[in-house]
């Protein structure tokens, strides 16, 4: 499914339908396809995850940490040997 935007606002079905389930895990298996070789795609895709998922969070449609986060949630297991 294709990621459709708003101007810069994540339509809020994709952001309800999709956010509230999503962990750690499921980010994880999205990048590390690609952390290694597209390390640059991978941050990038990274960060677009983790502001749509604090864009659920402010609107109430998730609670808790953000899993795309980088510090304290992805840093530490991402490996770029």
């Amino acid at each position: 499914m294709a990621l459709k935007l708003r101007g810069n606002t994540p339509s809020p079905l994709l952001v309800t339908s999709l956010s509230i389930k999503l962990t750690k895990t499921h980010i994880l298996e999205v990048l590390q396809p690609i952390w290694l070789e597209k390390n640059g795609n991978a941050s990038r895709l990274r960060g677009r995850i983790e502001t749509i998922l604090d864009y659920a969070k402010a609107k109430e449609f998730r609670e808790g940490d953000n899993p795309a986060g980088w510090k304290g949630m992805l840093k530490p297991l991402a490996s770029r040997t």
